[in-house]
């Protein structure tokens, strides 16, 4: 028999028609050392007679049965929980009208005996649907992100009657509770685990039958948006567990020592749910108190649930040490290096989840909102210095950090810091800048930062390494994520280094909230003369123009009919991530110019609009899907492609459009003139450098002010919005004059060849760094 207890934490109402064959379930577990606890909420049916019943076959000693508090099923689940005589190893909650699977319990006990004792661990998984007659209708959502306190305030990955959790957990939910109104026991659960440093495991496998009927109170588990849907008179789910996340942020009642240094009662809670937290701190002394503040601002132990074992590691067997994609020897496991890599996990795929389950300004709001908050704790961090546990414990003072500027490198060679891996703009961005310097014979070190919400399947053909190797830092990690990276790079990755900044921005003025990370740096590069004379105004440090290496990978050449294309219509293409903000990249006024140029609806004309990742949970997105549908000369792409095959859809086209209202340095459309195609674009921002009035087709505009919502930092901003019938009539000029779009195309393959290749854009940054250091050319 097992050693470990477990208590199963039922709560009941009404529930008679299923609950027999619900505790039926707990009977046929392989895991049998469990204890039922019951609290039935007030029943006016048979379910009382169920479990008495039920009782007397299994034995009072096994199951108990209380009242609950009658204040709906959440009160009545964290009543139970807090009961002072429940005791057990581990808790599982369960409804009433499910079915368990056989191991269902020792999956979990499983997981939970490998987890420290000292930390809260919460189990929970996917769930088989069923309906009222027992037959099988699907499953719940296959949740594929990494459990974490952003993703738990938007959303809730499992349901209760799946969570199997430890006795710190316990006592977490016991100190927390009294007092919170929730809607929702199980969120709730999730949301402050992850919140106070613990762990979350989310078994992709289903572990239960999982009834949906009428009484049902919320359904499957799903995203707050479709919470919403789904159960309107639960359509405050996610505000009522914040209301409840900020209750916690009050004042502890115990003796506070500096008003300025709070204990909170999440922070409380915290340290009195965690052994090894009381035995480090003792909070009732104003050392223990303030060393326990700076610890969990500074090392925001309620982020870190992220595992530190998961990196990009092609399989060495297909690697020689002196092949270029062999990981490097410094990608180890050691006690510094997994902190730092638990550091970089933690906001990796949560922007996706944001996207997924909130409308496009509620997602606005939520990211300006946490990137504020991500920005103030990262200024705590750089004003402290706290770079570990140990140190926060051992010191009694805080002191101010030293200089992070080294303005004389002892030689030329470069740490690329970015997100090598993503297929997003900044990954490729460093991907080229390592392709240039390489290009070049200039020495790199190239580091990943693990941040992003995207894809991580790009390829890179250089050694990778965890620790900086150089003197020189060039940061492809912009502005608004600096003081993060500081945060989980750690001073020493900065210290004693001369650390560049390659940002991109797409708006005409720099926000104030960047006085800092540009602060941090001792100078910036900058990819086009709009973001140079951007960053220039902002700061007296050196803003050098250096412009982005625009090169092709090798693709294979794709025939028309492998994309569904008609092989004799002149094809425009129009490419855009969905992630990214609709109102920037502008895809109305796309379908406007396209309409407007050929009326008739006769022409041989196509027009391909290249979106990945639109969702149909998105208003904006719904609605130019539907618009994009009803033209029958539009076809949408949605997916993510190969880079290989892109450019070969490229390739396969007539003309690439961008009526952006703002670009950094615009990359597609540069990479589109690289492959002779003739390019209409808005005549304004960093594409300009590239976009000239002799090589492609640049259109009119009128700068207008950006609005509140359509893109971070808005605040007296201003972009364009460039003329629909300017592009029309461009649209229009290269379908009925082949011969000069020919001209065009070649002008702009020429210009982008001699000035954007490897060898010029790598001799450019070779000349810097080797100013930088002092080194003769």
């Amino acid at each position: 028999m097992p050693t470990k207890t477990v208590a199963i934490i039922l709560c009941t109402y009404n529930g008679q028609e299923y609950l027999e064959e619900q505790l039926n379930s707990f009977l046929d577990q392989s895991y049998d050392n469990w204890k039922i606890w019951v609290s039935d909420d007030g029943s006016v049916d048979d379910t009382r007679k169920v479990l008495e019943g039920f009782q007397e076959k299994l034995g009072h000693d096994r199951q108990h049965i209380f009242d609950g508090p009658r204040a709906g099923f959440a009160a009545n689940f964290l009543s139970l929980i807090s009961n002072a005589n429940l005791s057990a190893d581990y808790y599982a909650w369960s409804d009433q009208d499910d079915i368990w699977d056989k191991d269902k319990l020792r999956n979990a006990i499983n997981w939970l005996e490998q987890q420290p004792d000292t930390i809260p661990a919460l189990y929970c998984s996917r769930t088989r649907l069923i309906d009222e007659d027992g037959e099988e209708i699907g499953f719940s959502p296959l949740f594929g992100r990494t459990p974490s306190f952003a993703n738990a305030l938007v959303q809730s990955i499992s349901g209760g009657n799946t969570m199997v959790f430890n006795n710190q957990a316990r006592s977490l939910f016991s100190h927390m509770t009294p007092g919170l109104e929730v809607v929702s026991h199980d969120w709730f659960a999730y949301q402050l685990v992850t919140a106070s440093g613990g762990r979350v495991y989310y078994d992709p496998k289903a572990t239960l039958n999982y009834r949906q009927h009428g009484a049902n109170l919320v359904g499957e588990n799903r995203s707050l948006k479709d919470c919403r849907e789904y159960c309107p008179v639960h359509s405050n789910h996610s505000e009522k567990n914040i209301m409840g996340i900020e209750k916690l942020e009050e004042l502890a009642e115990i003796r506070q020592f500096n008003p300025k240094q709070p204990i909170t009662n999440l922070m409380y809670g915290t340290w009195k749910s965690r052994s090894d937290l009381v035995s480090a701190f003792d909070i009732h002394t104003p050392k223990g108190q303030k060393s326990f503040y700076l610890w969990f601002l500074a090392d925001q132990t309620n982020e870190f649930n992220m595992r530190v074992d998961r990196c990009h590691n092609p399989d060495p067997s297909h690697y020689h040490d002196n092949e270029p994609g062999y990981p490097h020897k410094d990608e180890r496991t050691s006690p510094s290096h997994a902190i730092r890599k638990l550091k970089q996990k933690v906001f990796r795929k949560c922007v996706g989840s944001l996207r997924m389950v909130l409308s496009d300004r509620a997602f606005f709001s939520l990211k300006v909102l946490y990137l504020k908050l991500g920005m103030l704790r990262a200024k705590i961090r750089y004003r402290y210095e706290l770079d570990s546990y140990d140190m926060l414990i051992n010191s009694s003072s805080s002191q101010e950090p030293p200089s992070t500027h080294s303005p004389s490198p002892k030689s030329s060679a470069v740490n690329l810091i970015g997100y090598i891996y993503a297929e997003l703009g900044m990954g490729e961005h460093v991907r080229m800048t390592a392709e240039a310097l390489s290009g070049v014979g200039h020495d790199i070190a190239a580091v990943n930062f693990d941040m992003a919400a995207s894809r991580q399947d790009a390829e890179f053909n250089f050694k990778t390494t965890s620790e900086p190797l150089h003197d020189i830092n060039l940061f492809h990690v912009n502005a608004e994520a600096m003081l993060l990276a500081y945060r989980y790079l750690g001073r020493d990755f900065f210290q004693g280094r001369y650390n560049i900044g390659y940002w991109a921005w797409e708006l005409s003025k720099c926000p104030d909230d960047w006085l800092m990370p540009i602060e941090m740096m001792d100078e910036i590069w900058a990819p086009s003369e709009f973001i140079q004379t951007v960053f220039a105004a902002k700061t007296s440090k050196p803003v050098k123009l250096m412009p982005e290496c625009v090169e092709l990978p090798d693709f294979k050449s794709r025939p028309r009919s492998y994309f569904g294309l008609d092989e004799k219509s002149y094809i425009f293409v129009f490419a855009f991530d969905a992630f990214s903000y609709l109102d920037r990249k502008n895809p109305e006024a796309v379908l406007d110019a396209f309409e407007q140029a050929f009326p008739l609806g006769t022409e041989s004309v196509t027009l391909v609009i290249k979106v990945m990742n639109g969702s149909n949970q998105k208003p904006a997105w719904v609605k130019l899907k539907r618009r994009i549908e009803a033209n029958k000369r539009v076809v949408m792409i949605n997916k993510t492609m190969d880079r290989t095959d892109f450019f070969a859809l490229l390739e396969a086209s007539d003309c690439f459009v961008s009526l952006h209202r703002s670009e950094g340095f615009g990359r597609i459309p540069a990479e589109a003139m690289l492959l002779n195609k003739p390019v209409i674009c808005t005549g304004y921002s960093g594409n300009t450098d590239f976009t000239r009035p002799d090589n492609s087709l640049l259109v009119d505009f009128n700068l207008i002010p950006v609005q509140e919502g359509q893109y971070p930092f808005f605040e007296g901003q201003h972009w364009a919005d460039p003329k629909v019938e300017s592009a029309a009539k461009h649209m229009r000029h290269l379908y009925e004059d082949r011969e000069f779009g020919q001209k065009i195309a070649s002008a702009g393959a020429h210009y982008i060849q001699q000035n954007f290749n490897k060898e010029v854009i790598g001799s450019l940054y070779r000349k810097r760094l080797n100013e930088i250091a002092g080194v003769r050319s």
